[in-house]
């Protein structure tokens, strides 16, 4: 919206029933049928409403070869609802590969998270999401 605020268009008691199933393509095929190399690809912005696990599973051998920098939000309501990955363990996932920052906005300023702040991210994003920065690590 023009004031700066989001207009959602999702809500943490979906009714199930009423999702509709989406294609999708992994980074790989997309890069592929754009004829785009992936070594170029050094930065991803992920916002997809909860389902960001979904991304980071299905695209993992991409992700951990070529190493982009991303942000992605995390919320743990939309985390919750997504049946294929349980939040705990892609919070692992994370912090296995990642250094994690936590954006803080509107102060511009980044807060290092580690494994340990799993429960204070999940109290933080039940009702509203966050934005993550995630350095690779080596």
């Amino acid at each position: 919206k023009s004031n700066g605020t989001c207009l959602q268009t999702y809500d943490t008691d979906i009714d199930d029933k009423s999702s509709k199933l989406v294609k999708v393509k992994t980074i790989q095929t997309l890069l592929d049928d754009l004829e785009i190399r992936p070594e170029l690809v050094t930065h991803i912005k992920v916002d997809i409403d909860g389902y960001e696990s979904t991304f980071f599973f299905g695209n993992k051998d991409f992700l951990l070869k070529y190493k982009p920098y991303i942000i992605t939000e995390y919320w743990f309501g939309g985390l919750s609802r997504n049946k294929d990955y349980d939040p705990y363990h892609y919070w692992n996932f994370l912090n296995e590969n990642y250094e994690i920052y936590l954006c803080n906005f509107p102060y511009g300023n980044y807060i290092k998270i580690t494994h340990k702040d799993f429960e204070k991210i999940n109290a933080l994003t039940k009702n509203k999401v966050c934005n993550l920065l995630l350095h690779p690590k080596n």
